[in-house]
């Protein structure tokens, strides 16, 4: 019998062998209702075709739903299921449902805390690259319609058709900014947390970068979301890290950037974005983020800045690894060959270096006579 079955079943005509075939890799997205079962979305008890979809949030949750509820128009915001009862409609017309309701953040205090929690992950990986801003910043939460409006008024940002927060920064004289930071109200704690890293550093390339620097717009947008990716990876938020990856918003140039990244660390592609000749990177030629521009030093200046920089100068650290290796002297990064303006106290100096060894850099000052080792500070030993 076993035999002969399958040879019914092998005599079937082509395009209803490749129907069946078809049908069965539906059946786990839709099915029939088992004795018992209730739709997840209103609650009533399962007697027809089901359909079971996952949510779109970081919970990855599987939902039941029944086939009258796939037909109602109104979602939730977060995670993009039906909505039928128990659900909250918010100033905007957004809707959240009765799952995400206390997990949207809709209270300023909230979504300060949550920025407030970043801010040491943020100054730490911003560590010795220029001003940090910080009590220069205004955090506001705002609802998506507002956000829409303030998005509508500020010229020079990068279109987003999934807003979800934006930075508007202005001169406040004598080189201070201010910065106005909004998010949108209704997104989680987690999304928030991925969020504000953009945000705050698109104050940051505004705070570091000077007036001549020509940064592409996707770039600038793909160094915000390098920024939230690094924090999203030290945090182990692997959907948020999924997310960025996934978005299409900087037109792949966080795909660019999280490899060179990865390549040259963060601290050389932050470097680059302060003072590099290119406006952008482009996948085949990573090289190129050591192309920085040379700074002029003014006249007089050297001078007295001689009996200064072997006192002040300090080899901060060594990374990368063959002939990609830099040293990070003071507040810039430098591999073999470069050289930049680095702050010393309240002034700088035009530092070039000659050479990186095993825990040295040989560099040279300008106008001074020769060249400097500076040493590695050895960690000191665990107890």
């Amino acid at each position: 019998m076993e035999s002969g079955g399958a040879m019914r079943h092998a005599s079937l005509p082509g395009w209803l062998l490749i129907a069946a075939l078809a049908l069965l890799l539906l059946l786990p997205a839709a099915g029939r209702a088992q004795s018992g079962m209730l739709c997840d979305v209103c609650g009533t008890r399962l007697t027809g075709p089901t359909f079971e979809t996952v949510s779109r949030d970081e919970e990855a949750r599987r939902i039941v739903v029944c086939e009258a509820c796939t037909h109602i128009p109104t979602r939730c915001f977060l995670c993009g299921l039906p909505v039928h009862h128990g659900f909250r409609e918010l100033g905007d017309g957004r809707v959240l449902c009765e799952h995400d309701i206390p997990r949207g953040v809709l209270d300023p205090a909230t979504a300060m805390e949550v920025f407030l929690s970043l801010k040491p992950e943020l100054f730490s990986m911003f560590r010795d690259l220029g001003v940090l801003p910080d009590r220069n910043i205004t955090l506001r939460l705002v609802d998506q319609r507002e956000l829409q409006s303030v998005f509508s008024n500020t010229p020079g940002v990068h279109p987003d058709v999934s807003l979800q927060g934006l930075t508007r920064s202005r001169p406040a004289g004598r080189g201070v900014w201010e910065h106005e930071i909004f998010l949108c109200s209704g997104l989680t704690r987690q999304r928030l947390a991925a969020v504000a890293p953009h945000e705050f550093t698109h104050a940051w390339v505004r705070e570091n970068t000077p007036r001549d620097r020509k940064l592409d717009a996707d770039t600038e947008e793909g160094f915000c979301e390098l920024a939230a990716f690094q924090l999203m990876t030290e945090r182990g938020q692997e959907w948020e890290r999924r997310q960025i990856l996934a978005n299409t918003y900087t037109r792949g140039k966080i795909g660019v950037l999280v490899k060179v990244s990865d390549d040259y660390q963060f601290h050389r592609v932050a470097a680059w974005i302060k003072g590099g000749v290119d406006a952008t990177l482009e996948s085949d030629r990573p090289d190129r983020l050591i192309a920085m521009k040379t700074a002029k030093v003014p006249s007089g200046f050297l001078v007295e800045a001689r009996t200064r920089v072997p006192d002040t100068l300090v080899l901060k650290g060594l990374s990368g690894s063959g002939a990609h290796r830099f040293a990070l002297i003071n507040d810039a990064t430098l591999a073999a060959g470069e050289q930049a303006r680095v702050r010393v106290g309240d002034s700088n100096v035009v530092v070039r270096c000659e050479e990186i060894r095993q825990a040295s850099a040989v560099v040279r000052v300008a106008g001074s006579p020769g060249s400097l080792e500076l040493q590695l500070t050895p960690r000191p030993a665990s107890p």
